[in-house]
């Protein structure tokens, strides 16, 4: 491998780290934030899991990008 190709590989890394954090980060964030408003009905057991589900997923299919 040449120097050149070293760099490309190293910004399309860091490039997809970047896109992870933040989507994942406001996910988290905006999750968290309509669970813990005053306003928010409050969640039942199978709606918990149906979050933890989807937050999953939404983990894998970032991964996988």
């Amino acid at each position: 491998m040449e120097m050149s190709e070293l760099f490309d590989l190293r910004e399309k890394v860091e490039n997809r780290v970047n896109q992870y954090w933040t989507y994942w980060s406001v996910s988290i964030f905006a999750v968290c934030g309509w669970m813990f408003t005053e306003s928010a009905e409050k969640l039942d057991g199978a709606m918990s899991i149906f979050i933890a589900a989807g937050l999953i997923v939404f983990l894998l299919l970032i991964l996988a990008y």
